[in-house]
């Protein structure tokens, strides 16, 4: 019975809103018509009046959702705190908050009216943990651990970096990025290399990560390294995230064509020297997270 006023409120809330903005844009098309039989001074105040009106409904209704998106992000979290107001002035469908900690960072979200008829204050408990979806003060989504995906902490992934000397900026950039991420990052900053073969030091960090991340460059495929850090990594099956960080055409020999294909079908790799490679780099990272 509860669920069911809950419901009815939200409607109604909704209702009331969107007839406040129907009404906003009625009085700006009367507004308008009645401009002409006005001076300019009388004129020039309604327009400015009805142009802020109408930049903050475009905001409010396009522009705010379209921001949101473009900010979210998904983070390993615990709820530390729910709030649930406790005065008839702020009723608990619309002041609803829960904050929660990601990797020592406080986040603090105000739920929906629908999160809250839905129960998440009544499901949830403080000390919960799972991966949290948010943009703002606004949960998309909260995954709780199951055992069929138990809730692996992000400290605990580890990304190999594998990358041609050429490419030592790009490499130690990425690795400050999946850091500041979260992630545990292994990479060879010195490049002391000896003799033709790997050394156990690497072969054990590349055996003991989450994640093998080459960094494609023609460079990449000429170095005998590189080749054999892909080879002990596609044969033992890791989870391959390749990234393009050169311009220029890749060209793989046979055997490790063969083994990219096995491991990712056809080859696929995220490029740094597209579009828009920061939005792709925070993607690649909330996956490697979530």
């Amino acid at each position: 019975m509860r669920k069911f006023f809950g419901g009815c409120m939200i409607v109604i809330q909704l209702i009331i809103q969107w007839a406040f903005y129907i009404a906003i844009l009625a009085a700006i098309f009367w507004g308008l018509i009645a401009l002409s039989e006005q001076g300019d001074t009388e004129a020039t105040i309604a327009v400015i009046g009805m142009a802020l009106v109408i930049l903050f409904l475009i905001w409010r209704i396009i522009l705010r959702p379209i921001w949101r998106r473009g900010r979210k992000a998904t983070v390993p979290a615990t709820i530390i705190r729910i709030e649930k107001p406790n005065n008839i002035t702020q009723p608990e469908l619309f002041w609803t908050r829960v904050i929660f900690e990601s990797r020592g960072k406080r986040i603090q979200i105000r739920l929906t009216p629908w999160q809250v008829n839905d129960g998440f204050a009544d499901k949830y408990h403080v000390g919960d943990t799972g991966v949290l979806t948010y943009a703002g003060d606004r949960m998309y989504n909260w995954k709780p651990p199951t055992p069929e995906a138990p809730m692996v902490d992000a400290r605990h992934r580890t990304v190999f970096i594998s990358y041609a000397h050429e490419w030592a900026e790009d490499a130690e950039y990425l690795a400050q990025y999946f850091q500041q991420a979260g992630l545990n990052v292994w990479f060879d900053k010195t490049q002391i290399r000896t003799g033709d073969r790997l050394t156990d030091k690497i072969k054990e960090a590349i055996q003991r990560s989450t994640f093998f991340m080459p960094l494609l460059s023609p460079e990449y495929w000429t170095s005998e390294w590189c080749i054999q850090e892909f080879e002990l990594a596609a044969n033992a099956r890791m989870k391959i995230m390749p990234v393009k960080v050169s311009a220029g055409e890749l060209v793989m020999p046979p055997h490790i064509r063969r083994l990219y294909r096995e491991q990712l079908g056809e080859p696929v790799f995220l490029d740094m020297r597209g579009r828009n490679p920061v939005a792709k780099l925070r993607d690649l990272a909330q996956q490697m997270v979530s």
